[in-house]
């Protein structure tokens, strides 16, 4: 595998022979794995089937702490990169990448977005760099030796000008960690026929899932177009922002869940910011470590603009 500064080509993805958005092959879920390779297949048989890693919600250690860590690949940033956007200003991005396991091999998704909730991103013009906002996995993504990376991704004009040729790349490929045995960042970026994926990511060695729930708990109703809501992380004592949330937060009661991977012995920290229109952000921060087996609770008090409830 190629590190920062070099690059990999995404493998095609097969057509399945009718008028539909590409997809990636889907994987067999009922050969044996233990070989490590991959096993691809052409069938659509099981596509109406769930496909996909929940989330389960946050609770006491259902191990009574007797957890047994992980190597553990999180991602950090992903962005499009080399797109010619022949219309100024925004585009609708949508799609997604999803992570396999050969231990379990359904799609935990790291960015998902059907074309009724596609995401409107600036793209620069000259690199044609833009920044797509990653909605998180279900789970923490295991990785013993090597994941199956998924991606298929579609961009038109805001005035959806462009709709019967939205496909820019699509592809698989796999990330591995052999012989390492210290956590590591590093870039990756893979190749297709109309721009490239770049994608930022954590191997994290004798690692643990560490699983967050906020909940709305108020919002000042005042605010013209709602409270502006971050929700980051740091973990393991690396500098780089893992985003979770950004966007409009939801009305009071809505809870969102996310899985971040720790280091054992380790640290994970978590942040909220809530901002409006004239630009005033107030932030809330809590840190703990990851030897820490159970459930505790937070209240992030934002102020005037907000408050939620954090349970990690």
């Amino acid at each position: 595998m190629a590190t920062e500064g070099g690059g990999l080509t995404a493998t095609p993805v097969a057509e399945r022979g009718r008028k539909r958005s590409p997809s990636p092959l889907a994987l067999s879920d009922d050969e044996d794995l233990s070989d490590g390779e991959w096993l691809l297949s052409d069938s659509d048989e099981d596509e109406d089937q769930e496909d996909k890693v929940s989330l389960d919600s946050v609770g006491d250690c259902p191990n009574e702490c007797y957890c047994y860590p992980m190597d553990v690949l999180q991602f950090v940033d992903i962005k499009i990169a080399g797109y010619r956007h022949t219309h100024p200003g925004r585009v609708k991005m949508y799609g997604f990448i999803a992570a396999r396991e050969p231990e379990n091999p359904l799609r935990n998704y790291v960015y998902c977005r059907e074309i009724e909730n596609c995401e409107s991103v600036p793209v620069k013009q000259k690199t044609g760099f833009a920044r797509l906002s990653p909605t998180g996995p279900a789970r923490v993504i295991s990785m013993i030796s090597h994941s199956l990376i998924e991606f298929e991704i579609h961009a038109r004009n805001e005035d959806e000008t462009n709709v019967d040729d939205d496909l820019i790349i699509e592809g698989c490929t796999e990330i591995d960690n052999f012989f390492e045995s210290k956590s590591f960042i590093d870039h990756r970026r893979f190749y297709g026929e109309r721009c490239a994926l770049d994608i930022k990511y954590i191997v994290m060695i004798n690692a643990v899932e560490a699983l967050v729930e906020v909940t709305v708990l108020h919002l000042d109703t005042i605010i013209p177009g709602g409270v502006n809501m971050k929700l980051f992380a740091k973990t393991s004592g690396f500098n780089d922002i893992i985003p979770l949330f950004q966007g409009v937060a939801p009305e009071p009661g809505g809870m969102m869940r996310f899985a971040v991977g720790v280091e054992r012995h380790n640290r994970l920290d978590l942040y909220i910011e809530g901002s409006r229109s004239d630009d005033a952000t107030l932030c809330w921060h809590c840190g703990f470590y990851s030897g820490y087996h159970g459930t505790n609770e937070e209240v992030a008090d934002l102020g005037v603009f907000a408050a939620f409830s954090v349970k990690f």
